[in-house]
């Protein structure tokens, strides 16, 4: 059976941060106590480790039992229900989405904002969705099931700040776009100034303020999303240097013997 070792507590303990940072830094901070205590009774340095380890390293059962005190009831229910959880949180995100969407275009048709549509109104419509969906699943996945397992950080971080950016180039692509087309049925028609301009500007003004709005969205779900995900990666390296400096030795940081 191989030797327990504090570095392993790392992957052992599966907690989100803050918890697990801190029980880390606490456990590493006792062992280096323990350790010096031992020593100066006068035992050899590596019998004065191994017997601090044998001490202060928890068992596996200890584990379990700090992973449970302070799993998220999200993550508890996710366990238990887990396909039909994964389910509801993606069909209630889209569900909500694409409601609030509706009543912003049903609010807009009645006040007579939006009398002759964009085509482009509906790719900005659908980026304007995409962000939603994936800022409200990531806001989940970090502040509600609080899975913070470093390799799934920064996962879709990256579909905010393209989708935002996105959603301005639809926006004012659009606005060209119309512009051109107002153009050409004023050549045809100048007479049809005043009842043309009104309107088109009207349109854009829709079509231009969804994709700034969708932009300011992304931009700022992004950067409060990454404030939290940096406060995690701190804690995660403030553990693990506390970790590698309470066990400096290399025989502790590779167990060999049985």
């Amino acid at each position: 059976m191989p030797r327990p070792d504090l570095a392993s507590m790392v992957d052992a303990l599966g907690l989100p941060s803050p918890e697990r940072a801190r029980i880390l830094q606490e456990i590493a901070a006792d062992f280096e106590d323990m350790r010096a205590e031992l020593v100066r009774r006068g035992m050899d340095a590596p019998d004065a480790e191994a017997e601090a380890l044998r001490l202060l390293a928890p068992s596996d059962a200890v584990i379990a039992a700090l992973a449970s005190v302070h799993e998220p009831l999200y993550a508890s229910l996710a366990r238990r229900f887990s396909a039909e959880m994964r389910l509801a949180e993606w069909l209630g995100l889209v569900g909500v989405t694409i409601a609030g969407i509706t009543l912003s275009i049903g609010a807009l048709l009645g006040s007579g904002l939006l009398r002759n549509p964009s085509p482009v109104l509906w790719p900005v419509l659908a980026v304007t969705g995409v962000v939603l969906v994936r800022a409200g699943r990531k806001a989940i996945q970090l502040l509600v099931a609080r899975d913070h397992e470093p390799v799934r950080l920064h996962d879709g971080m990256e579909a905010l700040l393209i989708g935002s950016g996105l959603a301005v180039v639809l926006g004012f692509g659009g606005a060209t776009y119309e512009a051109l087309r107002l153009a050409d049925r004023l050549s045809q028609a100048p007479e049809r100034t005043g009842e043309l301009l009104v309107p088109w500007l009207l349109d854009t003004s829709v079509l231009i303020a969804f994709g700034l709005a969708t932009a300011l969205f992304g931009g700022l779900a992004w950067f409060l999303l990454q404030q939290k995900i940096s406060a995690v990666e701190r804690a995660d390296l403030m553990a693990s240097t506390a970790v590698r400096r309470a066990t400096s030795s290399t025989f502790l940081l590779n167990p060999t013997q049985p």
